[in-house]
């Protein structure tokens, strides 16, 4: 009889630890189930943020390359603005490297020689970047390769290729960094692309019915 109850007490120990057990486990898998529920709704969450993320911000395909083509034309208008006091300069207006992107802007203007020299009017072309609603998603200073081509409209191979790594361009430095809200950087690039005489003769190749042509690659991968 003693070892019959003893029997019972021992079962009854084992019913009540494996219902405790029991109720642990359940209680663990409700926590999980709300977890997993809890990490659900952050994930929708997340992937509505990125949805209208994308559809403020307008984002495009990324481009591994940016080209773009600006014809000087007429190149007259380029001919009277460094022939004309005050004036020298064309611009290409202000672009957008990728979307978002950095903003920038290609100036065409003339190196003139220091007084009593003999060299030629040369053909200068530079860059400046400029503020963008967008620029605190971008990294600073900008560290991407330029290509600058002044496009031989007879024969490519005859094109003249200026090429800038500005992630060793440490003397820039100021013309890379983030910009101002409400000014440029300095401008940056080369004074001397061409002789003005060997541009304006139009049997080399550069200035083809009265247009000249530039390309500005951006090497956003990089």
């Amino acid at each position: 009889m003693a070892h019959h109850e003893k029997n019972t007490a021992h079962t009854e120990i084992l019913v009540g630890h494996i219902s405790r057990l029991t109720a642990e486990n359940q209680a663990q898998k409700n926590h999980q189930l709300r977890d997993r529920r809890d990490l659900e709704a952050r994930l929708d969450e997340t992937e509505r943020f990125v949805t209208i993320l994308q559809h403020d911000l307008r984002l495009g395909p990324l481009q591994a390359v940016f080209e773009h083509v600006w014809k000087l034309q007429p190149y007259s208008s380029l001919r009277h603005a460094y022939s004309t006091p005050g004036s020298g300069v064309l611009s290409s207006g202000v672009l957008c490297v990728n979307t978002p992107g950095y903003r920038m802007e290609l100036v065409a203007d003339v190196c003139r020689p220091a007084p009593g020299s003999v060299q030629a009017l040369h053909l200068g072309l530079k860059m400046r970047i400029h503020p963008g609603e967008h620029d605190g998603l971008l990294p600073w200073p900008f560290a991407h390769r330029i290509r600058l081509v002044l496009v031989n409209q007879f024969d490519d191979a005859e094109s003249r290729r200026f090429e800038l790594d500005t992630s060793t361009a440490h003397h820039a430095r100021d013309c890379l960094k983030k910009p101002a809200e409400n000014a440029p950087n300095p401008m940056f690039g080369y004074s001397q692309v061409i002789p003005i005489p060997l541009l304006e003769n139009e049997k080399k190749g550069f200035l083809v019915h009265n247009c000249v042509v530039v390309k500005l690659i951006v090497f956003t991968a990089d």
